[in-house]
Parts: structure tokens; C-alpha cells; sequence
């Protein structure tokens, strides 16, 4: 997840929020918080780096 300039939530924040909008089952059991994310020259996400770095 990438915060916007200024921003903060901590992951007990985030696993409250989604416990409002989801289903028990449906909720992340981790949270990573990053600077910025992969993109290629037209602004896509690289899934598959994401993939990568954290199929480890």
C-alpha cells in the first residue's frame, strides 16, 4: 500500500476498516507499506515484480 504525501494509518487501523467492508475471510493477513510501486512507462503496476518480490 502507498500512502499519500502526509498520511498515515497504522495496519490495526487497516485490518479495522476491512473488517467493516469485508468478509472475515476476505481480509489480508499482512499489510505492506511502501514508497512507491513498480510501474512501466504507462503507469501499470507490475503485478509481476510484486509477485516476485513477495512470493519469498
Amino acid at each position: 500500500m502507498v500512502l499519500k504525501e502526509g498520511q498515515g494509518i497504522t495496519k490495526e487501523e487497516m485490518i479495522d476498516w476491512c473488517s467493516c467492508k469485508m468478509e472475515v475471510y476476505k481480509i489480508p493477513k499482512s499489510f505492506d507499506f511502501v514508497d512507491s510501486l513498480p510501474k512501466n512507462p504507462g503507469g501499470k503496476v507490475l503485478k509481476t515484480v510484486l509477485r516476485e518480490r513477495y512470493s519469498k
